[in-house]
């Protein structure tokens, strides 16, 4: 068994802390504020959540003590447990309370060290550059089920570098879960995007919900029915980086539905999703635009793949784009699905060999090159920009002339 210093006892890390005590772990919990210290010497929970102040009364002061931030002996600790605070103030998070942590533990060596504090990317390489065993591990605890989500959830953890072997503490092998390694970055801004993505579910929810009682429709009944097809609307589609969204139906949905409204706007959310997706449209033109080319040829031209629709194409937007397209001296397109399509002033190639001989700049669009075509343009030393919409191979992506949208 471990002796864990959990710092900071907020909700998050006396919780924590209650739960490494029952796994017979000796856990001392670290805060500056003596009133806490105090609380817990005296015996008293200061927080409620389900099963929190059972395991309190039963492991405090045999498996579980409390020690002000000034009183620990960190030489007599093996693994410890960042849950300080990092407050969104004055337009930024506030570091403070970490780099006071970083600091004092820069002084132990010996340490493992579990970041479950929020930080913006690149925060736990900075703070904890002088470390050599300095994990981030994102925490996803809802206050009401914190213990379950403990047990429950998969672990995501955070590392320096993720291509070596790492050694994963044992704290966190013994929970027998699922573990996914990554870097800190990665892991940082994983905990930013959940939360942010949840924040969304539920303004979008409400939004459809004050449309939904407008025209007396139930809306626990109609997210009911949302909520059972799991096919895409609960489902990991649509969540994969990519290009900007057009086609027949979404934009012209989602415009239809922000009319429906009756009474006063409340669909800020509804209605700033067409103004994201132009935003990512102009940011892949200036990403085209800032290339010097003399020519530039666009993989497919559908709105997605497997299809010949152009309606609302991201592509045909690029290609009749002034921006994007002021530097291109000869444009062309290559798709096989849309061999008789004509627009105006571009070019249909129609073999593979053509592009090799007639352009420098190709764009990685909605129809898929094979694995060959793709290796012969980084050996011919072609311009490549993918959109996105396709995996290629690794190769393509370390190649020096290759440029991704993400």
């Amino acid at each position: 068994m471990k002796t864990i210093a959990v710092i900071g006892l907020g909700h998050v890390g006396l919780s924590f802390a209650m739960y490494y005590a029952s796994k017979g772990h000796k856990v001392i919990g670290v805060d500056k504020d003596q009133n806490k210290i105090n609380l817990i010497r005296d015996g008293k929970c200061y927080l409620f959540e389900p099963q929190l102040e059972e395991l309190f009364l039963q492991y405090n002061a045999t498996q579980f003590f409390a020690a002000h931030s000034t009183d620990i002996d960190y030489h007599k600790v093996d693994t410890a447990l960042i849950c300080v605070g990092s407050p969104f103030q004055d337009g930024s998070v506030c570091l403070k309370a970490i780099k006071e942590v970083a600091d004092q533990l820069e002084k132990f060596p010996h340490l493992e060290i579990m970041v479950k504090t929020t930080l913006p990317p690149g925060s736990t390489r900075d703070l904890f550059k002088n470390h050599n065993k300095v994990y981030f591990v994102p925490e996803f605890l809802r206050e009401g089920s914190a213990f379950s989500d403990i047990r429950e959830q998969d672990l995501v953890v955070g590392v320096a570098n993720k291509h070596q072997q790492v050694q994963i503490p044992t704290i966190l092998s013994s929970m027998n879960k699922k573990i996914r390694i990554t870097d800190f970055e990665t892991a940082e801004l994983l905990k930013y995007s959940s939360n942010a993505y949840h924040a969304m579910k539920i303004a979008f929810t409400n939004e459809i919900s004050s449309i939904a009682q407008e025209y007396r429709v139930d809306a626990y009944e109609l997210f009911d029915l949302f909520k059972s097809d799991h096919n895409l609307n609960i489902s990991s589609h649509y969540l994969t980086p990519g290009p900007a969204y057009g086609g027949s139906c979404l934009s012209k949905d989602l415009s239809a539905l922000t009319t429906l409204e009756k009474g006063p706007s409340q669909l800020t959310l509804l209605r700033s999703i067409e103004i994201s997706n132009m935003n990512q449209i102009k940011r892949i033109e200036r990403l085209i635009y800032q290339n010097k080319m003399e020519s530039l040829c666009f993989i497919g031209i559908s709105f997605k793949p497997e299809t010949n629709d152009l309606r609302d194409s991201l592509v045909v937007k690029l290609m009749k784009s002034k921006q994007a397209m002021d530097k291109v001296e000869r444009l062309y397109f290559y798709d096989p699905l849309n061999t008789r399509e004509h627009i105006s002033n571009i070019q249909s190639l129609s073999m593979y060999s053509e592009i090799i001989e007639l352009v420098d700049t190709i764009v990685l669009g909605p129809h898929r090159l094979e694995d060959r075509y793709v290796l012969e343009l980084v050996k011919e030393q072609k311009k490549v920009i993918d959109l996105g919409y396709f995996d290629y191979p690794q190769e393509l992506k370390d190649s020096p002339n290759y440029q991704s949208v993400f």
